[in-house]
């Protein structure tokens, strides 16, 4: 075999092994594969489980603590409803006290007036029975003098020493005109004294009735005072049951949200965990929100159709789309996330300062108005200003 031969089989030969050792490589591969593959996949597999059983351990937490926190919120909220009952209660009553407070000082007055028209007529009653007594005693004297000189010789003496019978008719005259005049008089401050004497006997009547109106007023004030009284006790009974039930909603969102941590959702929830996977625009809420604008208020109504209050409109209007919320005004500032004034948009919750007692909250339409169940008198609207009263908080519950 010469040369060239030799170097053809030999370079045949290489590549034949070549050939053997791709072939056995690309045979020997998915098998390789297939054990790094079932390797990783072990591995992965157990890393997977370890998560799932921690997130399945931090949902249960979350959940457990949701359902407490939904029940607490349901007594904030039952709590919240009486206390308004009673400060409403309180309202009224100081509004009676008040007002009898305002007719004990009238009666007063009238009173103090009534005491001095007394002591007035007592003084004038004094002067008159004096002036009667007086007049009574000089007509005594008169009568005297004129029955001691009114002898028949001195009826003839003053005829014949008249002048004429003008003279003698006028001596007469004025005899008998002294002692008529002298009736009169008597008779007119008897009168007096008996007029002064029924005034007075009027006016002792009439303050007899106002001190009898006195102590109505009297017993009446300490009736209310007591009522006022216990019903702030029972005011501040359900501070003290609020202030305590906040707290443990305090402490339920906080597990929530550590358990969201875990459970790698960032969004630092209010009162509640909304449900996920939900795809609804603000847009879309409120758009539906506005089908019910001129529909009626009701204070705690739960019907966008027949009526519902302020809180009520929000509450509903979220739960068409799946989402549980308060159903007190002012325990929307809970809910969701805070957002600012500048960065507001359609669907987000705007909730006001409280306002003689009463918060108010309602839903950003955009174009800078709200959606709201508004009043009494205007119903459902969706034509003020979301600048109407001022804001206290803006909250989020959207996503989209």
């Amino acid at each position: 075999m010469d040369m060239n031969s030799l170097k053809k089989l030999l370079t045949k030969k290489k590549k034949f092994i070549v050939f053997l050792l791709v072939a056995s490589f690309l045979v020997s591969l998915p098998a390789a594969a297939e054990r790094v593959w079932a390797t990783n996949n072990s591995s992965s597999s157990t890393k997977t489980e370890e998560e799932k059983q921690k997130e399945q351990e931090a949902q249960n937490k979350k959940d457990e603590a949701q359902e407490k926190l939904d029940d607490v919120n349901d007594e904030i909220d039952a709590i919240e409803a009486e206390k308004k009952k009673v400060e409403k209660e309180l309202k009224y009553i100081r509004s009676q006290l008040s007002s009898l407070m305002e007719q004990q000082e009238k009666l007063a007055v009238e009173m103090e007036n009534t005491q001095a028209d007394i002591v007035q007529t007592t003084m004038d009653l004094e002067i008159a029975r004096a002036k009667a007594q007086e007049q009574y005693e000089a007509m005594k004297v008169r009568i005297q003098y004129m029955y001691e000189n009114s002898t028949s010789d001195s009826i003839w003496e003053a005829i014949i020493q008249s002048d004429g019978i003008t003279d003698m008719l006028n001596r007469v005259e004025y005899i008998s005109t002294i002692y008529e005049s002298d009736k009169e008089l008597t008779e007119m401050y008897q009168d007096t004294v008996v007029q002064v004497e029924e005034k007075e006997r009027q006016l002792v009547l009439k303050m007899d009735e106002l001190l009898v109106k006195q102590e109505t007023f009297i017993g009446q004030q300490m009736e209310i005072e007591e009522m006022i009284a216990n019903l702030e006790v029972v005011n501040d009974e359900f501070e003290t049951q609020l202030a305590s039930a906040k707290a443990q909603a305090d402490s339920f969102r906080e597990t929530i949200n550590e358990q969201n941590q875990i459970l790698g959702n960032n969004v630092t929830t209010g009162n509640h965990n909304y449900p996920g996977g939900q795809n609804v625009s603000g847009a879309e809420l409120v758009s539906y929100a506005r089908q019910f604008v001129g529909n009626p208020y009701v204070w705690g109504g739960n019907s966008l159709t027949k009526g519902c209050d302020c809180s009520g409109f929000v509450h509903l209007v979220y739960k068409n789309f799946g989402y549980k919320t308060v159903r007190y005004s002012m325990s929307f500032l809970y809910e969701g996330v805070p957002v600012s004034r500048a960065d507001v948009r359609p669907g987000d919750i705007v909730v006001y300062a409280m306002k003689k007692g009463i918060g108010h909250v309602a839903i950003y339409a955009g174009n800078g108005k709200i959606v709201e169940a508004q009043s009494k008198n205007t119903g459902i609207t969706d034509n003020r200003s979301i600048d109407c009263r001022e804001i206290v908080g803006i909250r989020r519950i959207l996503s989209n």
